[in-house]
């Protein structure tokens, strides 16, 4: 992966992909912003290094750039 040192990225989705993709990015370098709608995930994250987000407004509004991973099904 690329060095994305200096970039701030925000992702909303914590699922089974979510996870693995922030964790993946944040080990390229860049820093990261994290938000979804189960609390556990956030939190795990966080205690990674990551800054938390209870809303996704707050997220995006301190980032360089979005991704979001969210299912089209009812969860």
């Amino acid at each position: 992966m690329a060095d994305l040192s200096g970039w701030t990225i925000g992702l909303i989705g914590l699922g089974h992909m979510g996870v693995p993709m922030a964790r993946n990015l944040a080990r390229a370098g860049a820093a990261l912003h994290v938000a979804s709608r189960s609390p556990e995930p956030v939190a795990m994250l966080a205690a990674e290094g990551m800054t938390a987000h209870k809303v996704a407004r707050t997220l995006a509004a301190v980032v360089d750039a979005v991704i979001v991973m969210v299912t089209d099904t009812d969860a």
